[in-house]
């Protein structure tokens, strides 16, 4: 088992961040059930930039 964190606040939002998880897998799961697929993203290769020289 892990220790308990030394930052007051840190539990609270380790238990908030949990929460968002579970429920925007809820949230996933149910629309997948309905039968919508989210919008697929596009991705950026790391070989494209804003800038061409550093």
């Amino acid at each position: 088992m892990s220790k308990p964190s030394r930052r007051p606040n840190r539990e609270a939002i380790k238990a908030q961040r949990k929460e968002a998880k579970k429920t925007w897998k809820a949230l996933r799961a149910r629309l997948k059930a309905e039968g919508l697929e989210p919008p697929p993203k596009p991705t950026i290769p790391n070989r494209t930039s804003e800038y061409k020289t550093a």
